[in-house]
């Protein structure tokens, strides 16, 4: 059976069996990597991964979880077993329902790629530009990555709320070396591909490179920096871990304690969107 029709057959079993609530999402990616390294491509890899994840609440007891086998007979499976797991679990006094639907959604531009959806080996091309244009700029050699992958989610609750949402992800890092110790190392990534300029990327790269060469001793003191996107964007995502309502309940983060409180510049302001176009949600 397709993964759609599983879903749809263990709501209706689930909620016969009494289920209260209801949740089940169905996840596919198709992915593809390629790695390289000293200028040559080393490894090609595709693979498809498929997902069934499953919540249930009967009685304020929740249940959830995940099933990689679609057939009537791993769903009758997974069925009788989370009927008997929501049964012996502890009520959760908190839980409220979920959301009533059905919804409208708001249309993300630029965020699936029928390009990146049929790229296939013509990835190897995008590699190629990559490592010529840092040769061509001065580089030794070169190594990184370059990985593509098609995302199709659907999902279906018992409160009438049926949604499918398609996404295509490209990421493409590169490090040019002109020594041992001079390398530099520029990452790209959009949700479509006209958009990922390898070229610029492996000529960024092998600019650092160069200026990596010959370092000189500097002196000890206080200054202002200006970070360059990658080292910024890991700063970024150490934050947007921290300003989870989770590791702040859970006292995981540096923000634990701190609501109410100033814990940046009035300067600094971060907005997280996942509809804006090409963004990633």
């Amino acid at each position: 059976m397709e993964p759609e029709e599983i879903s749809s057959y263990v709501l209706n079993k689930l909620l016969k069996a009494g289920a209260d609530d209801v949740i089940v999402s169905v996840s596919k990616h198709d992915s593809s990597l390629i790695k390289y390294s000293n200028n040559l491509i080393n490894t090609t890899k595709t693979w498809e991964n498929i997902d069934l994840g499953i919540f249930i609440a009967l009685k304020k007891k929740i249940v959830l979880t995940n099933i990689k086998e679609f057939s009537l007979s791993a769903a009758d499976d997974v069925v009788k077993k989370l009927l008997k797991f929501v049964k012996s679990a502890s009520p959760n006094k908190e839980y409220a329902g979920i959301a009533k639907g059905p919804f409208s959604y708001k249309k993300v531009e630029d965020s699936y790629d029928k390009k990146i959806a049929s790229l296939c080996s013509n990835s190897i091309d995008y590699v190629e530009k990559a490592i010529n244009k840092a040769l061509a700029s001065g580089a030794k050699r070169t190594a990184g990555v370059f990985e593509n992958s098609v995302a199709d989610v659907s999902l279906l609750t018992s409160n009438d709320v049926k949604a499918r949402d398609r996404g295509t992800y490209s990421y493409f890092s590169i490090r040019a070396f002109n020594s041992k110790e001079a390398s530099g190392q520029k990452v790209g990534s959009s949700r479509m591909i006209d958009l990922l300029d390898v070229e610029k990327l492996a000529e960024e790269a092998t600019l650092i490179s160069r200026q990596s060469l010959n370092p000189e001793h500097g002196t000890f003191g206080k200054f202002d920096i200006v970070f360059d996107s990658l080292p910024f964007a890991n700063i970024i995502d150490n934050i947007g871990e921290a300003m989870s309502a989770f590791s702040v309940e859970a006292g995981l983060s540096c923000l634990k304690d701190m609501i109410g409180k100033k814990v940046a510049s009035k300067e600094i302001t971060i907005i997280d969107d996942g509809t804006l176009k090409n963004g990633f949600g």
